[in-house]
């Protein structure tokens, strides 16, 4: 007569099952980590973008009414404004080319007066590499004459 036999290990397969759970687990935090990483840095280059927009803006809050012009020392027509607005980087004789400080990062603005209001209206384009595409961002900015006084 024999005995029971009352092993209580793992088998191989057992094992083998846990190892697949476990790694798909493992697969899963790490594809919410990298999508996090991935968030965090086009996060982190949005901000720069807006930073560097905002000290411009301010510059223009600053800034003589007179000075205000593009590359060319005039302010550009409603066409021009339009080809610039298609591709703020593709035609360099429209707006000014402007330093950010920061060389992945490149800023042009285009200049338009309204003679009828007496006030000149600016257009920022921020440009960033990210990944194999290119991100910008826009701003507008209305600038009134300066007072007198």
């Amino acid at each position: 007569m024999q005995t029971p036999n009352n092993n209580r290990g793992m088998t191989l397969i057992e094992v083998m099952v846990t190892m697949v759970v476990f790694a798909v687990g493992v697969l899963g935090i790490i594809t919410l980590q990298l999508n996090a990483v991935h968030a965090n840095v086009e996060t982190r280059n949005w901000d720069e973008a807006n930073r560097i927009l905002a000290s411009h803006v301010e510059r223009i809050g600053m800034g003589a009414y007179n000075s205000l012009v593009n590359a060319d020392g005039n302010t550009g027509s409603s066409a021009q404004l339009e080809t610039w607005r298609a591709d703020p980087f593709e035609d360099s004789s429209l707006g000014t080319s402007m330093e950010t400080g920061l060389s992945r990062y490149a800023l042009r603005r285009f200049v338009t007066e309204n003679l009828t209001q007496g006030t000149k209206t600016v257009f920022f384009c921020v440009s960033w590499p990210q990944g194999t595409q290119e991100k910008r961002i826009f701003r507008t900015v209305v600038k009134p004459p300066d007072r007198e006084g």
